[in-house]
């Protein structure tokens, strides 16, 4: 309140900053002010009693002032003041009598230069400057700046990065954006036909699986994968194949909302190792190709190859036609399909089986012929300690039996003429494993087997002889003689 202050001080003209008229004509009265910090302060000054003048020296020094506000009506100065220097705060009127004010004095910003060595110090001063080239980047001289402008992801022109993308998202130009091929509402269109594409499931998201169901496979989850969409031109068996580096599937839905229920064929393929499925597809209906990980959570590198599959059955009445489909059926009752002939012979027939074998007499050769045979048995390489390198049930084999009269050697002879004779002697055709007896396969096309063994007498024996090869004449002369 001014109405007991005196007229102490005075500013000359020019003195104060931005007044250019000499200050403290009326009464005033002294305030004092030490910052704690230096900063800029707001010093402001109200009544409603009169106009107020209001300015703020240095040490009380007239000569020194830092700042100062003369207009009509109440005043507002900011003000840089030093830490640890007293200031006099004046107010000044030149009317007397009851003169009420309120003056209020706050930080208006207090500068921040701690672990900055060059930028802004947050009240528009300077925290320092970069020499040498360098440039300052949020408070530090570096030599580059990055620039994520407008990005959110890629690189951020200094090595660094702005930011990486959720699963199935891919960066495009720096920001962004969803991958095509993510899932069927945007799957990659197999536009051509034989169709080839190369990829890597590793950004996208997990988004199908099969868990049994029409496939009977559970891969998947919680495997990344990738969608394809497929509309056939025509009616056909289609081949799909998965070539990769890792433990993979691809799988053919109707469906994607019901992946395990919709799905019509699926493969499962190992790191560098293909795989292919057959599936027939309707002319105009969409069907999706995901492509996925296997029974575990993998993801990787692939290659997928889709193309019309036609079939080719030739003169062949069974098996397959290469396309997954059949050539035709063999009579379930009696007959089973010689795929190698690509034809039925009966499964009662004279040496096609164990039960039906053809008796064989010592010293005397018997004539056979694999031709009209089927292909019955599956032996394996790790069978009688690996003597050959296996036959399986894909190429014909013919049954002899021979029961010797006493405890010998004997010796097993297969001529064959123009085909690779694999035979085998065992005690029981349903365990190769525990009772085969010596197996012989030292010859190609046209040679001639030998095999010495042991026989009990009394017992029943079984000589299989198999076409190793599958192609070629099938006759051969086969013979049981003792060892001198």
């Amino acid at each position: 309140d001014l109405g007991a202050a005196a007229d102490d001080l005075a500013v000359a003209a020019g003195a104060c900053p931005g007044v250019a008229g000499a200050l403290g004509t009326g009464l005033d009265q002294v305030w004092s002010f030490t910052p704690a910090a230096s900063g800029t302060y707001a010093v402001s000054v109200a009544s409603t009693d009169f106009d107020p003048t209001l300015y703020v020296l240095g040490e009380c020094d007239t000569a020194s002032c830092a700042a100062a506000g003369a207009t009509t009506g109440d005043e507002s100065l900011i003000v840089a003041l030093e830490s640890g220097v007293e200031y006099a705060i004046v107010v000044d009127s030149g009317s007397a009598g009851t003169a009420a004010y309120t003056l209020d004095v706050a930080v208006d910003c207090l500068p921040s230069c701690d672990g900055l060595e060059c930028g802004d110090d947050g009240c528009g001063g300077s925290c320092g400057t970069c020499t040498g080239g360098l440039l300052c980047d949020a408070g530090t001289c570096v030599t580059c700046i990055p620039d994520c402008s407008g990005r959110n992801c890629g690189d951020d022109g200094c090595g660094g990065s702005c930011g990486t993308c959720d699963p199935g998202w891919g960066c495009e130009s720096g920001v962004c954006a969803i991958l095509l091929g993510d899932s069927c509402g945007n799957a990659i269109q197999v536009d051509t036909m034989p169709y080839t594409d190369t990829g890597s499931t590793v950004l996208f998201a997990h988004d199908y699986a099969l868990d049994g169901g029409a496939c009977g496979v559970s891969v998947g989850d919680p495997s990344p994968d990738v969608v394809y969409a497929l509309n056939p031109g025509a009616t056909a068996p289609y081949t799909v194949s998965l070539s990769t580096d890792f433990d993979a599937s691809a799988y053919v839905l109707s469906d994607c909302g019901s992946p395990t229920a919709s799905c019509e064929a699926a493969v499962v393929a190992s790191a560098g190792t293909p795989a292919e499925v057959h599936v027939p597809l309707t002319s105009g209906v969409t069907t999706y190709i995901v492509v996925d990980g296997g029974a575990v959570s993998a993801s990787g590198a692939y290659q997928l190859d889709v193309s019309q599959c036609v079939p080719s059955c030739g003169l062949a009445t069974c098996g397959d036609d290469g396309c997954g489909g059949s050539c035709g059926t063999c009579d379930a009752a009696t007959q089973i399909c010689n795929e190698v002939l690509g034809s039925c012979v009966l499964t009662a027939g004279t040496g096609n089986s164990c039960a039906t074998a053809q008796p064989l007499t010592l010293g005397v050769g018997s004539a056979g012929n694999l031709k009209f045979q089927g292909s019955v048995y599956d032996y394996e390489a790790t069978d009688c300690g690996g003597a050959t390198a296996g036959f399986n049930t894909d190429r014909q084999d013919e049954v002899w039996s021979f029961t010797p009269v006493s405890d010998a050697t004997y010796r097993v002879t297969v001529a064959a003429s123009g085909f690779d004779a694999e035979l085998v002697v065992t005690a029981d055709c349903a365990d190769f494993a525990t009772q085969c007896v010596g197996a012989a396969d030292a010859f190609g096309s046209g040679g001639t087997e030998t095999l010495d063994v042991s026989l009990r007498a009394g017992e029943t024996y079984f000589i299989i002889v198999d076409n190793g090869t599958g192609s070629g004449n099938t006759t051969y002369t086969v013979t049981v003689s003792t060892v001198n």
